[in-house]
């Protein structure tokens, strides 16, 4: 598998008339688990206890770094979506192709934290159908848009 850092080759992943406000909708209900996942002391589980907040915590953070440029440019055109007013935006992203791989795991991770938030481990709530939906749909569409530029 091509390194997630390697900028040799970038392929253009388009993501058509993504939802602006189901978009913001998911990122504000992620930021509010990472904030709660963040302040709750991550490394004070007794063993057996899961290490999902950890290991999403630390994801999400190798993300920001690794992905940085493409994550600027996205949350440039969706502040101008809203700014203008738009229901819809399509985006336009360079990753390299181990970027499907990264997709695919920020899904499997909210989908695990929200299991989390299910037990009772977390204050925030899990995530409603819509934002789900939303994660599975972008994951989809970059890992499935990546694969096929790379195969």
């Amino acid at each position: 598998m091509t390194d997630a850092t390697d900028t040799d080759r970038l392929v253009t992943v388009r993501l058509v008339d993504l939802p602006v406000q189901r978009h913001l909708r998911m990122r504000h209900h992620l930021n509010d688990m990472l904030r709660e996942l963040t302040l709750i002391g991550l490394g004070e589980h007794s063993e057996g206890d899961s290490d999902v907040p950890a290991r999403l915590v630390q994801f999400v953070a190798d993300v920001r770094v690794r992905f940085a440029d493409a994550g600027v440019l996205f949350q440039r055109q969706l502040r101008d979506a809203v700014s203008e007013g738009r229901q819809t935006v399509t985006f336009e992203l360079s990753l390299p192709p181990a970027a499907g791989q990264w997709a695919r795991s920020f899904a499997e991770y909210f989908d695990e934290a929200d299991e989390f938030c299910r037990a009772g481990e977390l204050l925030t709530l899990a995530s409603p159908p819509d934002v789900v939906a939303h994660r599975h749909w972008l994951a989809d569409e970059v890992e499935r848009q990546l694969a096929a530029a790379d195969g």
